[in-house]
């Protein structure tokens, strides 16, 4: 009978460790639901603050406010008109740097573009004061050799 009286003695035992652990749980429950309430509470408030500030912001319930009170809403949005303008111009100070640097790039662009241009000018010039067709040449190197010298060649050579 030993064995079942042990087995009985654990089975309380385990009984009145879950059922004082479950009473804590239910304490440290009410507690957090007294934090989540005190908490709702505050943002609650919080909400309806920044909601009749907004309403304020937007021109509307302003008569309602005392000459401080609109004084105060006056200043505020001096504050953002103000922020909002800086902000504007910083976007648009790097908008025009940006453009300023695209339009640097490109003008090199353009002027290597114009030294590729009058140097096969230059070659097609000189090609024709010799007498050649520049663009049989071209379409066809093997049959028309330079009238001068292989030199000239060179200067057929399609630049890169």
């Amino acid at each position: 009978m030993v064995p079942d009286q042990t087995t009985m003695e654990s089975i309380l035992e385990r009984y009145q460790r879950y059922s004082h652990t479950s009473k804590d749980l239910v304490a440290t429950d009410l507690e957090s639901q007294g934090s989540l309430s005190f908490e709702y509470n505050k943002l609650k408030s919080r909400l309806e603050t920044l909601q009749k500030s907004q309403r304020y912001f937007m021109g509307e319930e302003i008569d309602t406010l005392s000459f401080k009170e609109l004084q105060q809403l006056e200043q505020r949005l001096d504050n953002a008109l103000r922020q909002t303008r800086s902000r504007k111009n910083e976007l648009m100070f790097a908008s025009i740097t940006d453009h300023q640097r695209k339009e640097k790039t490109l003008l090199e662009e353009n002027n290597d573009l114009k030294k590729q241009t009058s140097k096969i000018l230059h070659k097609y010039t000189m090609y024709e004061n010799l007498g050649g067709d520049l663009i049989l040449a071209l379409k066809h190197p093997c049959r028309f050799p330079s009238p001068v010298s292989p030199a000239m060649d060179i200067l057929l050579q399609p630049t890169t």
